[in-house]
This record gives structure tokens, sequence and C-alpha cells, in this order.
């Protein structure tokens, strides 16, 4: 299933129709994705991991094996407090997101290899619960909530810091644009 925060970062790094003409305009209307259709693919990807989730406890009982490993990963070090855990999952979001997003539709190979080897800094410091409907499925079927908003607020903390970053980078782009265009516009009036 799609990571949740990278759903909500898709959403929020969209960019804006505005300035643009024709069909250009119509395009970028046609490919934005709609604040109920954001809401509703994070909320189903959160469902169906609370699902999946309950699914794999109830066969693992029934199949007498111990469910104990269900609860959510929540063994970070101790020493290094919550702010660390959060810290930790903020930027490793933050870089899946650009990964999924921006790397993996251009450089496919570049983009999958990223995906699979920045988790890993996060997972060595026992602070794996990077997908935030898989740590909440896993609460769910554990019955067990402890902290469990850490591995909720630090993913979709970067995903949100992502799509501000994606803005931020729209506006630069747009003065840039803007700024050529008064050069330009000068310069034709020296000429003239």
């Amino acid at each position: 299933a799609p990571n949740a925060a990278v759903q909500l970062g898709a959403y929020l790094s969209q960019e804006s129709s505005s300035g643009k003409t024709g069909r250009a305009k119509k395009k970028a209307e046609e490919e934005r994705i709609r604040f109920t259709t954001a809401a509703r693919m994070v909320l189903a990807t959160m469902a169906g991991a609370m699902v999946g989730s309950v699914f794999a406890r109830d066969t693992l009982q029934w199949l007498a094996v111990p469910v104990d490993g269900m609860k959510p990963p929540i063994s970070f070090f101790p020493q290094y407090g919550h702010n660390f855990v959060l810290g930790i999952e903020t930027a490793t979001s933050l870089i899946i997101c650009a990964l999924s997003l921006i790397v993996l539709p251009k450089r496919f190979n570049l983009g999958l290899a990223g995906l699979f080897i920045v988790p890993v800094p996060a997972a060595l410091v026992s602070v794996p619960g990077i997908d935030p409907a898989w740590s909440f499925g896993r609460a769910f079927a554990a019955k067990h909530f402890d902290n469990n908003q850490l591995y909720l607020i630090g993913p979709f903390a970067g995903a949100v810091a992502f799509g501000a970053a994606c803005k931020l980078g729209e506006l630069f782009k747009k003065a840039k644009a803007a700024g050529a265009k008064r050069k330009t516009a000068t310069t034709r009036k020296k000429k003239n």
C-alpha cells in the first residue's frame, strides 16, 4: 500500500494553476488532486492498514503463533527521548516524499534504490515506524497505543514540510520568472 504520508505530501506539493493559460491551465486543473480525494486516500490507507493488521493478528492467533510482535515498534533509545524520534521520522518522511514524488517518476532505478536505502538509518536507531498507516494498524491490532502518536506525527510532519518546501520553491520560481520578465522589459526600453 502507498505510504499515507507520501499521499499527503503529494496533495500538499501540487503546483497551483495560477499563471498558466489555455491548455496548460486546463491540464493542470485535471491533474490536480482534490482535497476530498487526498483525504479519502489517506484515510483508506490508514483503514486498510488497520484491517490488514487485524487480519494478520487473527491469522497468527489461529496458527497459535505468539502475537507479541504485533505491537508497534516503539523501541527507540530512551536516552534520546521523543524529540529524537520525531526528528528522525520527520526527516526520513521528508526524504521519502521527495524520492517518491520527484525522483522516482523521472529516474525510476535511482528513486527505487533510495526508497530502500533511506529508512535504514532510522531502523538502525530503532525508529522503524516511517509509515503512519503501518504503525497505527499494528497499534490497533495489538490494542497497544503507548507513544503511538509519535509514529503518526513524525511522518505526517515530514509530508507537511515537503509540501511547504515545494510551495516555497514554486514561489521562488515565480519570483525568478517575474524578475526575468522585468529585466527583459527594461532591456527593450533601453534599446528603444
